[in-house]
């Protein structure tokens, strides 16, 4: 899906179990669908992430 003219892609980042995967990008599908947005997912690596910017969303 591409995004709307103008609209920053989301990152979304996981702090949990790498086996809850498929449910992590299950909702990250939902929100590219809902929000008309493009959402990258990453595993985190620090919660200093969303700080600096390079993270909008976690699960934590």
């Amino acid at each position: 899906m591409s995004s709307l003219p103008g609209a920053a892609k989301l990152t979304f980042a996981s702090y949990l179990s790498p086996a809850l995967w498929p449910l992590y990008r299950s909702i990250g599908g939902y929100l590219e669908r809902r929000l008309h947005r493009r959402v990258r997912m990453l595993t985190g690596s620090s919660f200093a992430q969303f700080g600096s910017g390079e993270v909008d969303l976690g699960f934590i």
